[in-house]
């Protein structure tokens, strides 16, 4: 077996190839092998060393789990650990035929290396040759490469066609493509209307084209952005089309590009999810306990299998640069799986009182409604506890980060969650989300958002008296008294202001510190700021901030930066202007003001970007006052050099989460606001109960 490296140059291609004997695959291999749309590119390809049979093993795994992107990244690595050496590079693939029952009497891996459509250079070789051909569609793939595309020599790529009907490429030697266009507009490139696929979530792909550049063979090619459309929602195990026509775009907050594009979503989707998810209930809700933790620990370990695509989708959506993407992003949000799945083993679901038994029971049908900030978090923190409760779910992720969301589904499929337990659908809160808010079969929803957007689910859910768990917004103080470690607290307050480029609900956005320490908290503040966070690229290995996640988000961050301006707030570092050298992107420099009032909107609005007030503080009782006055209660801190002291003033704090000298959230920790902070608890066995019903049974 050989793999190349390649050096992604343009270009896509795009088909459906039906499988041969289907039916005698496995359930996992099943849809893979029966539909799937290509992400074709064009490549400049290396050469490098060949395997042996035990990496032939691993990299079939590795294709199996990873899929082409991290394939390539995988043959890169190794490029630069055997320069010279000589690889073969395959974008699908199963493992080999001992972990493959129906592969036993095949010496074959099934692959995928894509081709361009435009001029390209490369060192290929080969020659074309079709096997296993099972449909007449193969035929018609037959004659669009044999008579369409103008190969130039004698040598041509071979091309197979193995047991399953897919597809690969093996580059030997040399070859110059001239023009790849024909394979774009093949007949094959449609799935023959004779044969019946199944639906995938795996996305059709469209290509944007945009800057030129010349490549060392003094080829003229031309750069491409692939927008990959996701037109599937996850329905009762299956995926199918949405019934709305529209789509809605993913924007990468670093380039200002579509790269993705997910279907606008209706009412009636947010039906047919509830009536699976209504009908699953009776069936999961009697699961043991047992059977839905073990699922969950499944679902966590496929999650860690694909977490490399999980944090770069998170990253282009979010802004979050790749480091932080992946740890707190990705990896701490599958382990509140694992959590939850440990905790609901230990809980007890009865009791007795005097002569009552006290059960504890799902409620029902759970509408989760996500927000864009930690996409993948929010999703396991409302799934995992609503699945290990034992009731089913109905998820409408955030619009504007959804990718991970279909990962997220395409894993509880493959792992073995029962049709109709967790269904996917796709929208815009004003529709998808109402209409989930206020279905009468949905018995709770979990929502974390805005205040403004959770007063209004919550009036929708009223009319059906259903329940309702709200995380919403915060404007969180950070209280510190004049005998705390101040280089510690400062920089500790600063690096919890802008986790996230600011984008946290529960940021500590206030600072509230002694009046005649206020100089050196401004210094220690804006020396902190200009060591630790520069604006980073989000896909380099850099450390710092990326952007924020979207054109609106940053005009509204900005506008709050000229308010703090106009209402006499003191800049210290940052300010309005777009960043230099970060004019692409939603770039906002990280901001810190000083001397701000209380009453100033920067003191009182949640701003979600990097802003950070610095409020000056006369004593232990104007510091609680200030800390207090706000509408939110979401977190807060306090810095303290007597921990006894630091203790009290937390306990005064009217806010869900109180950090002591730096304390931070455990496992199994509640998490949750006062006022219009929310109404409800996530994390931990709190998290479980919030999905549970107790029913007294009197003999």
């Amino acid at each position: 077996m050989y793999v190349l490296e390649v050096e992604e140059l343009t270009g896509m291609v795009e088909w459906l190839s039906p499988p041969h004997g289907a039916d005698d695959l496995d359930p996992f291999f099943k849809s893979f092998a029966a539909g799937f749309a290509i992400n074709a590119k064009m490549f400049k390809l290396v050469s490098i060393r060949g395997t042996d049979a035990e990496d032939e093993t691993a990299v079939a795994d590795d294709v199996e789990r990873r899929g082409l992107f991290r394939y390539v990244d995988r043959v890169k690595q190794r490029h630069e650990e055997n320069p010279g050496s000589d690889l073969h590079i395959s974008g699908f693939g199963c493992k080999p035929a001992q972990q493959r029952p129906w592969l036993q009497d095949r010496n074959w891996m099934p692959d995928v290396v894509v081709a361009g459509k435009n001029a390209i250079e490369a060192a290929i070789s080969g020659k074309l040759r079709l096997s296993d051909a099972p449909f007449e569609a193969v035929t018609q793939a037959s004659s669009g490469l044999t008579g369409e595309i103008p190969w130039a020599g004698d040598l041509k790529p071979e091309l197979e066609l193995g047991v399953l009907g897919s597809a690969h490429l093996i580059f030997r030697t040399s070859l110059k493509i001239v023009d790849i266009e024909a394979i774009v507009s093949a007949p094959w490139s449609q799935p023959d209307s004779r044969v019946k696929v199944p639906s995938r979530a795996f996305p059709s792909q469209r290509v944007r084209c945009s800057a030129k550049r010349e490549e060392q063979v003094q080829v003229s090619t031309t750069e491409t952005t692939e927008v990959a459309a996701y037109d599937r929602i996850y329905i009762d195990g299956e995926w199918t089309q949405s019934d709305g026509d529209g789509v809605i775009e993913v924007i990468d907050a670093a380039t200002e590009e579509v790269f993705a594009t997910v279907p606008d979503g209706t009412e009636s989707d947010v039906d047919r999810a509830v009536e699976a998810a209504d009908r699953a209930f009776e069936g999961w809700s009697k699961t043991p306990v047992e059977e839905r933790a073990v699922l969950l620990e499944r679902l966590a370990d496929g999650l860690d299998e694909r977490q490399d695509e999980l944090a770069r989708f998170i990253s282009r959506e979010v802004g979050s640069p790749m480091s932080f993407a992946l740890k707190h992003q990705v990896v701490d949000a599958n382990q509140q799986l694992r959590d939850i799945a440990k905790i609901v083993r230990e809980m007890e679901f009865e009791e007795t009182i005097d002569n009552a038994k006290v059960v504890r029971e799902p409620v029902g049908v759970v509408g989760g409604i996500t927000p864009w900030n930690f996409p993948l978090s929010q999703i396991t923190w409302k799934a995992a506890p609503a699945l290990a409760a034992g009731c089913t779910f109905v998820l409408k992720p955030t619009e504007i980060a959804p990718l991970s969301a279909y990962i997220v589904a395409e894993v509880a499929d493959s792992v073995g969650f029962p049709p109709g337990v967790f269904n996917l659908v796709m929208g815009t809160g004003p529709v998808v989300g109402e209409a989930i808010a206020k279905h009468p079969k949905v018995a709770m929803v979990s929502f974390t958002g805005s205040t403004r957007a959770g007063k209004r689910v919550a009036e929708l859910a009223s009319d059906t008296v259903k329940r309702v768990a709200l995380e919403l917004g915060g404007k969180s103080p950070n209280v510190i008294l004049d005998d705390a470690d101040l280089e510690a607290a400062v920089e500790d307050g600063v690096a919890d202001a802008f986790w996230n480029a600011g984008q946290t609900c529960s940021a500590l956005t206030r600072m509230i510190v002694p009046r005649e320490k206020l100089g050196e908290v401004e210094k220690l503040a804006e020396s902190v700021v200009s060591k630790n966070y520069p604006l980073v690229d989000p896909k380099s290995d850099d450390v710092g901030l990326g952007p924020v996640i979207s054109a609106t988000q940053r005009d509204r961050v900005v506008g709050y930066i000229r308010k703090g301006e106009e209402e006499g707030a003191r800049l210290v570092i940052g300010g309005a202007d777009t960043p230099d050298g970060f004019e692409n992107g939603y770039y906002v420099s990280p901001t810190v003001f000083s001397g701000v009032d209380p009453d100033m909107t920067i003191a009182r609005e949640e701003i979600f970007g990097p802003v950070l007030s610095i409020i000056p503080h006369d004593g232990e009782e104007d510091a609680v006052k200030i800390a207090n006055d706000s509408i939110y209660g979401l977190a807060a801190a306090v810095w303290a050099g007597d921990p006894e002291q630091a203790e009290a003033v937390a306990r005064r704090l009217r806010a869900g989460n109180v950090r002591i000298n730096g304390g931070s959230l455990g496992t199994g920790v509640p998490f949750g606001g006062y006022k219009q902070s929310g109404n409800a608890r996530e994390n931990g066995r709190y998290g479980i109960e919030e999905f549970l019903e107790v029913k007294a049974l009197l003999p």
